[in-house]
């Protein structure tokens, strides 16, 4: 009986501390992200989607999109093509950010590039980021916001109604996944870099 005490005891205490370190998932905001699309044919197809005068980099210039379909064009010496797979096709933009530091991850505020992206009739998102002043590994986190109210819906449960993902297929089993375990490695200019939601 005495065994049975204890490993309910530990037990309790595993799960606090689970549930302690939780971290719900950040994501960015509408105000806080830069719009990629510069073309204002572009900007007036996608009026919900306010652009921010904020800038994670201010000495970065914003994604270059191609003005034929809006496939991101990188400019070979200095961007790499980011890809984001699984969105639905009906509903708001994908919403994506970029983390180089551990202390920093999924907290908004901290991210080193982020970006609201329109999504494709084939449920693809794309963009280019800047390489320069990249680390040398980062993840990245992204979700599809369907109802475009800048933040990732959850039930009762607090379990995600959106779909997200991480760089690296990296997933939580009570949460975000650790930063170690979305870590990607730099890629090479004009690369192409693809994080599935689901």
């Amino acid at each position: 009986m005495g065994f049975a005490g204890v490993v309910f005891l530990i037990g309790c205490a595993v799960l606090s501390y689970q549930q302690n370190r939780f971290k719900p998932p950040a994501f960015p905001n509408a105000m806080a992200i830069q719009n990629p699309l510069t073309d204002e044919e572009d900007l007036a197809a996608l009026p919900n989607i306010p652009q921010s005068t904020e800038k994670a980099r201010p000495e970065t210039p914003p994604p270059a999109m191609a003005r034929s379909g809006g496939s991101p064009q990188p400019e070979p010496e200095s961007d790499f093509r980011l890809k984001i797979k699984g969105a639905a096709t009906d509903g708001g933009p994908v919403r994506v950010a970029i983390y180089e530091s551990k202390e920093g991850f999924n907290d908004i505020e901290k991210a080193n590039w982020k970006a609201t992206l329109p999504v494709g009739p084939d449920g693809i998102a794309e963009t280019t980021v800047p390489l320069e002043g990249r680390r040398d590994r980062f993840a990245i986190a992204a979700y599809h916001d369907k109802n475009d109210n800048s933040q990732l819906d959850r039930n009762a449960l607090r379990i995600p109604t959106e779909r997200y993902g991480f760089s690296n297929a990296a997933r939580g089993k009570l949460g975000p996944p650790f930063f170690e375990k979305a870590l990607i490695d730099r890629p090479k200019a004009a690369e192409t870099v693809e994080v599935e939601i689901w």
